[in-house]
This record gives structure tokens, C-alpha cells and sequence, in this order.
């Protein structure tokens, strides 16, 4: 027994002595003391980098050592220790001295000196003695002479700057500072994706954000502000937080007679207004005297740091948005760039610039109430000020709202007294002219003295110049404004332009240099503008040029007839959906096809309220059966809400017969137009060319029907008729069809009183078919009668060839007119219909691209019918009856 207790003893001693010689090791004492001590040993070795390091690790733990390691670093800084440096090494000890919390600022005072000393021989070391002495000052006007020191010493030294993380951060926000970060790109250029959070990135990317290189600023500025939003909110809400609390005490002080009689006296006898402004004025008195709100309010300010930042980061990500084709990408990223702008509302929110960038994004999300609220109070804020009105109104013309635009640039230049704004304006309102007479008024009232405007001039002249027939004068005068254009220095021209140039000089000389220039300089303008809608829709018109005019070689000759390749002009070359469906593939293989597509889909998201836009990238769509792009357009509809104002002027004149005697001499003058100009050229009757002009003025006479009732149908059918059996497609066919109905239309005047009344009631209302098909169902003497006429059976003939033809693309309108005869194929095209997967998406965009009248209506009527919802026809009646529509009797039964 007595052994085992001396072995216990023995182990206790052992365990408890191991355990105490651990526990000493292990406290903050012991491990600051060999801190110190290896700092020492460092700094005998002339270790800088690790005695600063341990003897900084041992200053600050607050133990015994801690004086003594102090000491030590001082010792660092001491004149007759540095003197005895080579300039390298006195300088990585200042600067890595300089890193220390707590060590007194007084010993960077002798910096000037070394920096004086060393500025010949040693420059790169004075500049970053400058930089220290820069940073550790106090004084503004020390600090600005500092930087200068600093900026001008390293500038040429950026190689090496470029090696030193640490240094080239310094140098960047000095540079930002005294150059707007011209040389931050280069300094920064190794160390740019390793810039973190840090002051550097936000310089840097804010400096990319300026020069229209969003990805690279996201990627800098992105978790820049991501980092310090929290604190900007935090800080935001302990402000609210504090002034709420001052406020509640107040009206409690005041709700419980706390205040001097004479404030009650006045309160009783004031009205709310007075009130308020009592109440107010010992609220403002108490948060004079809060200290816990001039803490908050401090705290806020500071955060508030973020906010410009916060405000580029917004921009940065619009201008990112603009530039996706995916519409879920875009619309994730424009709701981001929205957060952003929101994050910061209550700081910025009344300031411009963050109005106008909010707007947009409310306009691009498709939530236009939202964005012309802003513009609205914008514009209200500065009283309608001219300068406003610009502003908002480049903001619409991107978006595709252009007489909108024009309206507010034409209220700012009558606004503007001085000469200078007013020439400025008058070249916008150039620029959103649509005619030539515009045009050439708005430009002569621009600036003349401006290279922009002398180009211009010489391209209007050019275009006279064609107009007149005279090819080598527009020549002349295109290569004039190129010339001019070309002579604005870099940075300044408009790639945009000289594109849009040269391929209106190629159309006149037909030379392929001039067509290669357009397209590069085109490609140029948007690498330049990539969010710019003007600019995406004409590079989308370009390259869609290009590939129709590839489609079209050898086939049609556009410069013989004078007018450009376009899709329209692709009907000519099928006649059923085989060879449809060849062309479609021809047009997808076509090297230009993604840029094309690209292009196209940008310049809708970009200019959102442009119908043409819009209708422009539909026909494109619709050809190549584009079922995903037609449904996002589609989603897109009902947020849209296009202008139709126009549209609805046009229908409201037509219908009153305001403009049929304009109309009737446009249309004349047209005809001998086409008449003067192709009795110059040679066309075989045999060749295409020729089916197209003479298809082009069958569809201008007949279109003078309703005015000249003498017109010769017959002889109209027969050249129709000839030019399909030589060149037979769904373009020729479809005027076919357009005189036959016409015929049917003339028939039926002369034989059927009830149609004639029907007629004179609803044929400014409907078109041709619509009409006859309306007739046909309503009243069915009519049709037994019209079922009888040739040309009734040949128009059904005609359609049921069409429908055989294209048996994919069935038409609503086409089986409302054949089912009024129970034709047999009626059925089948009804069957067609209900399977056809895009029938919903095209009558969406139909619908809400149209005036809610009475056309829209009947397409909505007949898309019940031939979907079998009865309920649903008689309701669109019903509702179109409410609104006050002027629709035939009976339709609802």
C-alpha cells in the first residue's frame, strides 16, 4: 500500500507539474514575451518584415511586454538608425512602419526630408516617401502637394508599381484624385482581379463605369458596395430609429402640458398648418439638442460614403442589362440594378441623375407608370426647364417612343432663349424628323459651323440627288459626308453614321467596298454604343440587309427597280411550304444570322415602345417560326402599352373622309412615279423584276377602288394572272386574291341591296374580306346568291390551294369567309387551327398591338368561333357593344 501511494505521488507530480509548465506557455504573458523576444532576434538579423510583425503583435497584447516592444519599434524610426539605411531600406521601414496602429504620426514629419533628399537619384523611393506623407497628414493643402509629389515622381515608374500590390492601391487613388484614374488601368492592371472590397477596386470601377466597360466595373464595384450596403443600412436605420425616439418624446412632452403656456395659447389659435409648424419647431429645437441623433446622423453620413458608388454599381448593371439577348437574364439583372437604386432612395432619391437611371429601368421592366412618374416629377421640378425636357427626351427616343421625344425637344427649343441650345435641340429634332422636309428644316437650323451637321447636309443632298436620278452627283456627295465624318477626331465620330453612309452610297454605285464599310464601321458603332437602341436597330437592318441581299443574288435585281431587299420580298421566291421551309433554312445558315438575331432582339428590349420595332422583329419571327421568341414578345404585350395615338388619328381621319382627296393625289402621283421611273429602265415581261413592279401598281390602283368605280378589274386580274403563270408565289397569289375580293365587293353592290346598305355602313371600318365575310354569315340570301358568281369560286379555289399549300399556317380569317359557304376544306382548316400551337401567340400580339376598335374586335370574335367557345364570341360582341362599337347586328346569336 505504501509503494502504490508513493507511485501516485510520483504520477501526480508529474501530471500536475506538466500541466502547470502548459498552462504557463500558454498565457497571453509567456506568448508575448516570445513575440518580443524573436522580434529582437529579427531585428538583430535585419529581419524588418518579422521583427515589425511580432514586435506590432507584442505592442498590442496588453501585457507587460508591451512598453518594452514599443520601445523596440520606435527604435525603427529613430534619425541616426534610418540614416544609416540604404534608400530601399528606409523606405520599406517607413512603409512597413506605417502599418502599425498606434504609432505616433509625428515621426512621418521628417518624410518631406527624405523625400528631398532622394528625389534625384532615387525617385522611385521619394515617391513612395511621398505617398507615406501624403497619407499621414492632416491638412488639405499638405496632402494635395503630397499627392502631386508623389503622382509626378512614380508616373514613370509604373512598370514597378505594377509588382507592389500595396503601392500601386496608393498610387490608384491618388491618381483618381489628381487625374480622374487615367492611370489606374495600367497601375492596377496585374492586380485587378485581386482588388477584393478594397478602396482601389471602387476607383477602379468606377473608372470603367465611366468608360463604358460595365462587366469589368460590375466585377470591382459588385462586392465593393455589397460589403458596405449593410452597414449604409444599418446606419440608416438607427438614425430613423433615433429621430423616431426624439420625435414620440415630443409629442408625449407636449401631449402631457410639459411646454410654456404661451406655446399652447398660439396652438389653440392656430390652423393645422400653424400647428404642424409649432409642433415642428420644438421637434427641430430637441434634435439640435440630441446627442444619440448627431451620433446616428454621423454614422449615417459616413456610410452614406457608399451611395454614388451604390448609384454607378445601378447604372453598371442596366448598362449590362441592355446588352443581354436572354430575356431572363436581362430582366434578373434590370431587377438587381432596381434593388440598387431603391437601397439608396431615401439618400439620393431626389437627385437627378438617379431619376432619369430609374426611370429607365422602370421603362425597360415594362413598368411604364412607375418610370413616367419620375420623368414627370423630373420635368416639374425644373418648371418644364428646356434643358430637362432634352434630357427625359433622349431617354424616350431610346425606348422607341419618338413622337413623344420630339414633342418635348420641340418644347425645349422653343423654350431655350439662347442660340446655342436652340441650335443643339435643332439637331435632335433633325435626328427624330421623318420626312425629308423636316429634316432639311431642322438641320439648316442647326449649328453649321459642326462637322455633324455639314456631313449631314451632304448626305440630304445625296439623297436629292437619287431622288433626281442624278448617280454620280450622290456619289459625290456621299463621299463628302463620309469625307466630313471621317475628319471628327476618334472617340467623337459616329461610327453610326458613316455606316449608314456608305450603304446608302453602295445602293447608288453598287460597289462592294462601300458595303464592306458599312458593315465594319457599323460593327464598330456597336462595340462603341451596345445599349444605344438607334444604333441596334440599324445594325439589325444592316445585317438583315445582308442577308436578304445574299438570298435575292442572281434572282432579283433591287438596283435595277430602285428599292432595297427586305423580307417582304422573299414571298416572291416560294409558293408552299416546302420551299418556305428551303429559304428558312437558307436564312438560319446565313453567316449574318446571329448577328442579325442578336440585333434584333436587343433592339427590342432596348426601345420597348417602338411599334416598329417591335412589328419589325414579328414579321422576322413569324417567317422563321420562331415559337419561343414570339411567345416572349408576347408576355411582354400586355406591359408594353404602345402608343397608338397615331394610329388611332389615321383611322379616326380615314373614316371621316378628311383625307381622301390627299389620298387620292398621293396615289396618283405615285402611279405616274412608278410609270416616269420604269419607262426608263429595260424589263423583260418575262422576268421577275418586271412581276414585281407590275404587281406593285395592280396594288396602287386598286387601291384607288372605293374613289373610281370605272376601274377595270378584269384587265387588273389578267396582268395579275399573267405574272403569276411566269412566276408563280404566295406574293403574286395574295393580289390575286385582293382583286377577286374586290371583284366580289363590285358584284355584290350592283345585285344585292341588303349588302349595298351593309356596304355603305361598314366599309371605312373593315377590310375587304372582313367585310364580305361579315356579309356572307350574316345574311344568308346573300351568300346562296354570291355562291353562284365565278369569281366566288374562284377566290374559295384560290384559298383552298393556299391552305393546301401551307398546311402548317392555317388562317382564322381565311375559314371564317369558307365556312360561311360550308366549303369542304372549312373543316379541315378548322381542325388546322385549333392544333396550331402559335394561333394564341399571334393573336395576342395582333390584339395588343392594335386600337381596341371594331376590327380588333371581329379578329377577337372570329378566334372564339373557330375555337368552339360560343360563350366567348358572344361576350366580345357584348363587350364591344358597351364600349360604344359600331358592330353589325346579329353577330351575338
Amino acid at each position: 500500500m505504501f509503494r502504490e501511494k508513493l507511485v501516485l505521488t510520483a504520477i501526480l507530480t508529474i501530471v500536475l507539474g506538466g500541466w502547470g509548465y502548459h498552462y504557463h506557455t500558454h498565457t497571453p504573458d509567456y506568448l508575448a514575451e516570445q513575440d518580443y523576444l524573436l522580434g529582437i532576434a529579427a531585428l538583430e538579423q535585419n529581419n524588418v518584415d518579422d521583427a515589425i510583425r511580432l514586435l506590432s503583435i507584442a505592442m498590442h497584447s496588453s501585457t507587460k511586454i508591451s512598453p518594452d516592444a514599443r520601445q523596440a519599434l520606435k527604435t525603427l524610426l529613430k534619425e541616426d538608425y534610418l540614416t544609416s539605411k540604404t534608400p530601399e531600406a528606409l523606405t520599406h521601414i517607413m512603409r512597413s512602419m506605417f502599418g502599425v496602429r498606434n504609432v505616433d504620426r509625428k515621426y512621418f514629419n521628417k518624410l518631406s526630408k527624405w523625400h528631398i533628399q532622394y528625389h534625384g537619384e532615387h525617385p522611385y523611393q521619394a515617391g513612395q516617401l511621398a505617398v507615406l506623407a501624403s497619407l499621414s497628414s492632416k491638412d488639405e493643402a499638405e496632402i494635395k502637394e503630397y499627392q502631386t509629389l508623389a503622382h509626378t515622381t512614380l508616373l514613370p515608374h509604373i512598370a514597378l508599381m505594377q509588382q507592389d500590390k500595396e503601392l500601386a492601391m496608393q498610387y490608384a487613388l491618388i491618381d483618381e484624385a489628381l487625374a480622374q484614374c487615367e492611370h489606374c488601368p495600367e497601375v492596377l492592371a496585374k492586380v485587378e482581379t485581386s482588388l477584393g472590397d478594397t478602396e482601389a477596386a471602387r476607383a477602379l470601377g468606377q473608372y470603367f463605369a465611366g468608360n463604358n466597360e460595365s462587366e469589368r466595373a460590375f466585377k470591382l464595384l459588385e462586392p465593393y458596395t455589397r460589403s458596405r450596403l449593410a452597414k449604409y443600412r444599418k446606419a440608416e436605420d438607427a438614425y430613423n430609429a433615433a429621430t423616431n425616439k426624439v420625435w414620440d418624446a415630443t409629442i408625449d412632452y407636449l401631449d402631457k402640458g410639459r411646454a410654456p403656456d404661451k406655446f399652447y395659447t398660439k396652438y389653440e389659435l392656430a390652423d393645422n398648418t400653424e400647428q404642424n409648424r409649432l409642433i415642428n419647431e420644438v421637434y427641430s429645437v430637441n434634435v439640435e439638442k440630441s446627442r444619440p441623433i448627431k451620433r446616428a446622423l454621423d454614422a449615417y453620413r459616413e456610410a452614406a460614403n457608399i451611395v454614388p458608388v451604390a448609384l454607378d454599381l445601378g447604372i453598371v448593371r442596366l448598362s449590362r442589362a441592355m446588352s443581354m439577348s436572354e430575356q431572363a437574364l436581362r430582366e434578373k439583372e434590370l431587377t438587381a440594378a432596381k434593388s440598387m437604386f431603391l437601397a439608396v432612395k431615401s439618400y439620393a432619391g431626389d437627385s437627378d441623375d438617379y431619376q432619369l437611371y430609374l426611370g429607365q429601368v422602370y421603362y425597360w421592366l415594362g413598368e411604364f407608370d412607375d418610370g413616367d412618374a419620375l420623368f414627370n416629377t423630373l420635368i416639374e421640378k425644373y418648371n418644364r426647364g428646356h434643358e430637362v425636357l432634352a434630357a427625359v427626351a433622349d431617354i424616350l427616343r431610346d425606348v422607341g417612343l419618338t413622337k413623344k421625344a420630339a414633342d418635348y425637344t420641340n418644347e425645349a427649343y422653343e423654350q431655350a432663349s439662347d442660340e446655342a441650345h436652340k441650335k443643339t435641340y435643332a439637331y435632335q429634332l433633325y435626328v427624330l424628323a421623318e420626312t425629308q422636309e423636316e429634316r432639311l428644316k431642322w438641320l439648316e437650323a442647326s449649328d453649321n459651323s459642326s462637322a455633324y451637321v455639314q456631313a449631314d447636309l451632304f448626305a440630304l443632298k445625296a439623297e436629292k440627288a437619287v431622288a433626281d436620278g442624278d448617280k454620280k452627283l450622290a456619289d459625290q456627295l456621299f463621299q463628302k459626308a463620309i469625307t466630313s465624318y471621317e475628319s471628327i477626331p476618334e472617340g467623337t465620330s459616329s461610327p453610326n453614321n458613316i455606316a449608314l453612309i456608305y450603304m446608302s452610297k453602295y445602293e447608288n454605285g453598287q460597289d462592294e467596298a462601300d458595303y464592306d464599310k458599312a458593315l465594319r464601321n457599323m460593327d464598330k458603332a456597336v462595340e462603341q454604343q451596345p445599349d444605344d437602341s438607334i444604333v441596334l436597330i440599324n445594325a439589325a437592318n444592316q445585317y438583315g440587309h445582308r442577308i436578304f441581299r445574299d438570298l435575292f443574288k442572281d434572282k432579283i435585281d433591287f438596283a435595277l427597280i430602285g428599292v432595297r431587299p427586305t423580307l417582304d420580298y422573299l414571298t416572291y421566291l416560294y409558293k408552299d411550304h416546302d420551299e418556305k421551309t428551303v429559304l428558312i433554312n437558307a436564312v438560319r445558315e446565313h453567316p449574318a444570322y446571329d448577328k442579325y438575331m442578336d440585333y434584333t432582339r436587343k433592339s427590342v428590349i432596348l426601345s420597348p415602345k417602338s411599334m416598329s420595332t417591335f412589328s419589325s422583329a414579328y414579321g422576322f419571327y413569324y417567317f422563321l417560326k420562331l415559337q419561343e421568341s414570339m411567345e416572349q414578345m408576347a408576355d411582354r404585350i400586355d406591359t408594353v402599352n404602345f402608343d397608338l395615338s397615331a394610329n388611332k388619328a389615321a383611322i379616326a381621319k380615314y373614316r371621316s373622309g378628311e383625307g381622301d382627296q390627299e389620298f387620292l393625289e398621293e396615289k396618283r402621283q405615285a402611279i405616274a412615279g412608278y410609270k416616269e421611273f420604269y419607262a426608263d429602265i429595260t424589263l423583260s415581261p418575262t422576268s421577275l423584276e418586271y412581276a414585281i413592279v407590275d404587281k406593285r401598281l395592280i396594288e396602287v390602283e386598286l387601291s384607288l377602288l372605293d374613289y373610281d368605280a370605272s376601274l377595270d378589274l378584269d384587265a387588273l386580274l389578267k396582268r395579275a394572272e399573267s405574272i403569276y403563270s411566269k412566276h408563280p408565289s404566295i406574293a403574286i397569289k395574295s393580289t390575286l386574291r385582293d382583286i377577286l375580293l374586290a371583284r366580289i365587293e363590285q358584284q355584290a353592290l350592283v345585285k344585292n341591296e341588303q349588302f349595298a346598305k351593309f356596304h355603305t355602313t361598314y366599309t371605312r371600318i373593315f377590310d375587304r374580306q372582313t367585310l364580305l365575310a361579315l356579309a356572307f354569315n350574316l345574311y344568308p340570301e346573300f351568300r346562296d346568291q354570291a355562291n353562284n358568281w365565278p369569281s366566288v369560286s374562284h377566290l374559295l379555289q384560290l384559298m383552298s390551294e393556299g391552305e393546301a399549300a401551307f398546311p402548317k399556317t392555317p388562317s382564322q380569317s381565311n375559314w371564317y369567309l369558307a365556312n360561311a359557304f360550308g366549303t369542304d376544306f372549312s373543316a379541315s382548316l378548322k381542325a388546322r387551327y385549333q392544333a396550331y400551337t402559335l394561333a394564341p401567340t399571334i393573336s395576342k400580339l395582333y390584339t395588343g398591338t392594335s386600337s381596341n376598335n371594331e376590327e380588333t374586335t371581329i379578329y377577337r370574335y372570329v378566334y372564339a368561333l373557330v375555337n368552339d367557345d360560343l360563350a366567348g364570341a358572344k361576350e366580345v360582341i357584348s363587350k364591344g357593344i358597351t364600349q360604344g362599337l359600331l358592330l353589325p347586328e346579329g353577330l351575338a346569336l
